[in-house]
């Protein structure tokens, strides 16, 4: 069993969402976050430190694959519209 030690520095992580177009030019960004990871969601999820390694679409919701302070794993599930209303260019 892999346990995970309290870290003392306190870092904020935010995730957003990048569209491009075929050549990788940015054409939308999230407005503000679609996730963040603070101290006070410790109580919801045990993170503080969230990293995202990739995402899947399955009909109208986004899955999103995150390592969480570098002991655990999780799979977020985010609605579509939630993303696509957020989005700017």
């Amino acid at each position: 069993l892999y346990t995970c030690e309290k870290k003392v520095a306190i870092r904020e992580y935010f995730l957003g969402a990048l569209l491009f177009d075929n050549d990788f030019n940015i054409t939308h960004f999230s407005k503000t976050p679609l996730f963040a990871a603070t101290p006070h969601l410790d109580r919801f999820l045990g993170a503080n430190t969230v990293l995202p390694y990739g995402c899947i679409r399955r009909g109208d919701f986004i899955y999103l694959s995150m390592g969480i302070n570098d002991c655990k794993t999780f799979i977020g599930r985010v609605p579509l519209r939630n993303i696509l209303r957020n989005l700017s260019s």
